[in-house]
């Protein structure tokens, strides 16, 4: 998982959203740090636990958002955020259930990670557009 975080791709110009991507952002890249030190899973369980948490209050905000300037894909994005928690809920199950591996990176990197970056640059860049179109 790359750890930079790359301003250009991933702003979408509303400023407590790019503060709220950029923690998760660095939330995950936390998890390649913890590979191969000792007490890596409790990094990782740590890391899902504040994924989960953070994402739950970041998404309540965005929606919150969505919803004053009435954002026509409110509904969608709203299930693309429950996808994500339940994904990082399964990762932190599998986790528990099988230990760290080499699989449990590959789905991490796919259901969390590209989840997360792809969101951010495909819709969430969406609301933003249709805020600053509102607005003029």
């Amino acid at each position: 998982m790359p750890v930079n975080w790359n301003l250009s791709l991933y702003k979408t110009g509303i400023e407590f959203m790019d503060d709220q991507h950029q923690q998760l952002y660095y939330a995950l890249s936390s998890i390649r740090e913890a590979y191969g030190k000792e007490d890596e899973e409790s990094i990782i369980l740590e890391v899902l636990d504040f994924l989960i948490e953070y994402a739950d209050f970041h998404f309540k905000e965005e929606e919150d958002f969505m919803r004053k300037i009435a954002f026509e894909g409110y509904e969608y994005q709203r299930q693309e955020h429950a996808t994500f928690i339940d994904n990082c809920n399964a990762m932190k199950k599998m986790l528990n259930d099988e230990g760290f591996s080499r699989k449990f990176i590959i789905l991490l990197y796919n259901d969390v990670y590209k989840w997360l970056i792809n969101h951010i640059s495909e819709k969430d860049s969406l609301i933003a557009k249709f805020a600053f179109l509102k607005q003029s």
